[in-house]
């Protein structure tokens, strides 16, 4: 962001208008002394890099939930491989599958 202003800044400086009384060029030359005015890009830059930090950290707790249902979908699948502890509670292996599945995808088969 701070280059695109940076660009503008030097697109405005090295522009030459034939504007009466020199207005536009005054103007142009406003623009180039605001956006060159000291903490203005540094104002831009902060805005950015927090921009920045809530977009990794939006990244990290996507992250965060798919390593979660991962490890939930790990369990359910380990649940339904082994004969123990369905066999131990005397459930239906079947009924049992599709509750799963219902879970997962909120309808039955």
């Amino acid at each position: 962001m701070i280059e695109e202003y940076q660009m503008l800044s030097n697109e405005l400086h090295n522009a030459h208008y034939d504007a009466p009384n020199g207005e536009l060029l005054k103007r142009a030359q406003r623009a180039i002394d605001v956006l060159n005015a000291p903490g203005v890009n540094d104002f831009s830059n902060y805005l950015h890099r927090q921009t920045e930090t809530k977009l990794a950290r939006a990244e990290s707790e996507a992250a965060s939930v798919r390593v979660e249902l991962c490890l939930m979908r790990e369990r359910c699948a380990e649940l339904m491989s082994q004969h123990e502890p369905l066999n131990g509670l005397d459930v239906d292996r079947e009924k049992v599958r599709k509750v799963l599945h219902y879970v997962r995808c909120g309808r039955l088969k």
